[in-house]
């Protein structure tokens, strides 16, 4: 069973089954009255091109990405996330009390990682800084976001990813998650506070403590990229410490946590320099397309008006990859396609028919069909959204075939229309009505 998690692609507008249907339904009333006047073509010419993917929002996400690696063909990803957290009891206060610990737990999730990982895990050295600029609960943050932190870190740490075996504390078996060990004189700041309002209130403790930065370590080696949950049970920041006000001394602790009334960001870079995935060289015959905010492939269909005035029976596209993939780069198992809205993506309406309807892509389709061994197709039904371009109701007459959330980091080279074999096509038949 496939899943998918993390933020939308893209905004879903609600609306009628009744109007998203309407050319549909007039198509199949046509191919009912006059069969002799429905036409079919595999010939219309299309053209395929990456481009860099604008920011996705990734603020408030279900999940985190973090690490980074060095794709043999899309060259270097690099992801990290920003988080503060809120207190579960205000006008908490911890007198006579001495600091133990301070420990950032993180829940793994269990799939959605890349690189190394997923192959032969290797040791990644990551850093945690502290915020010194805070988020704001009411703003959408972009990929591209950035907050200034202190410079010296929390913490460094070299760990290996381990996101199937469960974690031993004292007796007790607890999901897999990292744990991340920060500087105990940070600790103490949180003991004590400098301020007499720090836990009178949750945004007064965000001010007083704006968060965290996880982060790959820079020029440190690191191949992969990890995914957290962002509101998984063992995803908090618990102070461990030894209460002295009782006469003997008593372990405790006391957690911060992610859900509810806390805010996070993801930030992902790429940077395609030496690589051949943004060329777009006439005689290329690959398009590339990419997760984690990458690169989206621009579909559009130059001779669409040599058709004239038509009905879309039905449109479907095909896209094929003779791109293996390894352990390590798994191709991307679903695709979907969009519009682009000046700077931001809304899905086209036949995927939003489909998620209406049947609450999965099925309708539209856009998963990865294995042929062999190397090669893999992606079927894509995209009537309603091709009538829309031939009656002039998009802007750019295009689609944007994406990965399905921006933490997905997942990629794919597609033939494009200079294959000499797998070339992508568009199968059309319609019905012309002037």
């Amino acid at each position: 069973m496939t899943r998918f998690f993390g933020l939308p692609l893209a905004a879903i507008v609600l609306f009628s089954a009744a109007s998203c249907s309407d050319t549909t339904e007039l198509g199949l009333s046509l191919v009912e009255q006059e069969q002799s006047n429905i036409i079919y073509t595999d010939t219309l010419s299309l053209l395929m091109r990456t481009e860099l993917t604008e920011p996705f929002k990734t603020s408030s996400a279900s999940r985190w990405l973090a690490g980074e690696y060095i794709d043999p063909i899309f060259g270097e990803v690099n992801a990290g996330f920003y988080a503060n957290f809120r207190i579960p009891t205000t006008n908490i206060s911890f007198p006579n009390c001495t600091v133990d610990s301070l420990v950032l737990s993180i829940t793994y999730d269990t799939l959605g990682h890349y690189g190394s990982v997923l192959a032969t895990p290797t040791a990644q050295n990551w850093e945690v800084l502290e915020l010194s600029e805070g988020m704001q609960s009411d703003v959408d943050y972009k990929a591209n976001a950035v907050f200034a932190t202190k410079p010296t870190p929390l913490a460094t740490l070299s760990f290996t990813p381990n996101f199937r075996d469960t974690v031993l504390i004292d007796t007790q078996r607890l999901a897999p998650h990292l744990r991340i060990r920060l500087d105990n004189s940070f600790a103490e700041t949180l003991l004590n506070p400098t301020t007499t309002d720090a836990y009178t209130t949750n945004n007064n403790f965000k001010t007083y403590f704006k968060g965290v930065l996880v982060r790959p370590q820079s020029g440190s080696s690191n191949d992969c990229l990890v995914r957290f949950m962002a509101k998984g049970t063992q995803t908090k920041l618990t102070l461990y410490y030894t209460d002295n006000s009782t006469g003997s001394p008593v372990k405790k602790s006391f957690s911060y946590l992610t859900d509810e009334d806390a805010e996070s960001v993801v930030a992902l870079r790429h940077d395609y320099t030496g690589t051949v995935v943004l060329d777009n060289n006439p005689t290329d015959t690959l398009a590339y397309l990419q997760g984690a905010n990458g690169v989206s492939v621009k579909v559009t269909f130059p001779t669409l008006a040599n058709l004239g005035k038509i009905v879309v029976n039905k449109a479907e596209l095909i896209f094929q990859s003779p791109f293996v993939a390894s352990t390590e780069y798994p191709s991307s198992i679903q695709l979907v396609a969009a519009e682009k809205q000046d700077t931001t993506y809304v899905l086209i309406s036949d995927l939003l028919t489909s998620l209406q309807r049947t609450s999965t892509y099925q309708l539209f389709d856009g998963t990865r069909q294995t042929v062999s061994t190397d090669l893999y197709t992606y079927k894509m039904n995209i009537s309603q959204y091709f009538q829309a371009i031939v009656d002039n109701e998009i802007p750019d007459s295009a689609l944007y075939l994406q990965a399905v959330t921006a933490l997905e980091p997942f990629r794919v080279a597609l033939v494009n229309q200079n294959g000499t074999a797998f070339k992508a096509k568009l199968y059309l038949t319609y019905t012309k009505i002037d």
